[in-house]
C-alpha cells in the first residue's frame, strides 16, 4: 500500500504564500495545478529565459485566490510565525520545469529573507472584490483549469486548457462586480483588448452566494465592425 503523499509546505510572509524549496514548487505544479510566481532573479549571465519557460526562480509567491484555496482545502502545510499546520482555514505559479533538468535550489531560504522579497510580499490590501475573483478562480480551477494572474493584459486571470509551460493562455478572465455591468464602449473595448492580445475575453459574474459563476465569452469580430 502506497504511504500517503505529503502536503507540500508554505511559508507565510506578510499575509502571503510562498513556496522556497523545489519540491513543493513542483507538488503545487504538478498536483494541485497551482502555479504561482516566481520571484527570485535569474543567474548573471543567463540570458532571457527560453521560450515557454517562465522567467525567474524559487520562491513561487501564490495569489491571494491560490492560497486560500489551498488553504481551505487543506491541501498544503502551512508554516508561519507560530510554527506549522496544515491549512484548512479560510485564507483571506510554481517554478515551472526546465527541460527535464535538476530543479535548481531556492535562491532564498525562509532564514534568510532579503529585503526586495518582503518588499515583494505585501500583504494584499483589503479588496471589495476579492470574494467575487475567489469564486471565479475557484470554479474555473475545479474545472480542471490552469490560472495565472492576468493584470500585465488588463483583466483578472489568464486561463490555460492545460500547464502554462505547455499551452498558450486561452482566455482573458474579467470579473465584474455583483450588480454592476459594463458600458456598452468598456464592453467593445475590452472585446478589442481580448482580441489584439490573441485571447478569448470571458467575462466573469460570481453569482449569488452559493450560485455558480456564469460565463460570457466574447471575441472582436473586425470585419463585422
Amino acid at each position: 500500500m502506497a504511504a500517503p503523499t505529503e502536503p507540500p509546505e508554505l511559508r507565510l510572509l506578510r499575509g502571503r504564500g510562498l513556496a522556497f524549496g523545489a519540491g513543493p514548487a513542483r507538488a503545487l505544479r504538478e498536483r494541485l495545478h497551482v502555479t504561482g510566481a516566481l520571484l527570485g532573479p535569474r543567474p548573471p549571465g543567463s540570458g532571457p529565459a527560453p521560450r515557454g519557460a517562465r522567467p525567474g526562480r524559487l520562491p513561487v509567491l501564490l495569489l491571494p485566490e491560490e492560497l486560500r484555496l489551498l488553504r481551505e482545502s487543506g491541501a498544503v502545510r502551512v508554516r508561519g510565525g507560530s510554527g506549522s499546520e496544515r491549512g484548512n482555514g479560510s485564507g483571506s505559479e510554481a517554478e515551472r520545469g526546465n527541460g527535464g533538468e535538476p530543479e535548481k535550489s531556492p535562491t532564498a531560504s525562509p532564514s534568510q529573507e532579503p529585503s526586495a522579497l518582503e518588499e515583494s510580499c505585501a500583504p494584499p490590501s483589503a479588496c471589495p472584490t476579492h470574494e467575487q475573483r475567489y469564486r471565479v478562480y475557484r470554479d474555473l480551477w475545479g474545472r480542471g483549469l490552469y490560472l495565472t494572474h492576468g493584470g500585465k493584459f488588463g483583466g483578472d486571470f489568464l486561463v490555460y486548457p492545460g500547464p502554462p509551460a505547455r499551452f498558450h493562455a486561452a482566455a482573458l478572465a474579467l470579473c465584474l462586480s455583483p450588480g454592476s455591468g459594463l458600458a456598452p464602449g468598456s464592453l467593445v473595448a475590452a472585446a478589442r483588448l481580448g482580441t489584439h492580445v490573441r485571447k478569448t475575453l470571458l467575462l466573469c459574474s460570481a453569482g449569488p452566494p452559493g450560485g455558480a459563476p456564469a460565463y460570457t465569452s466574447l471575441q472582436w469580430r473586425a470585419d463585422l465592425a
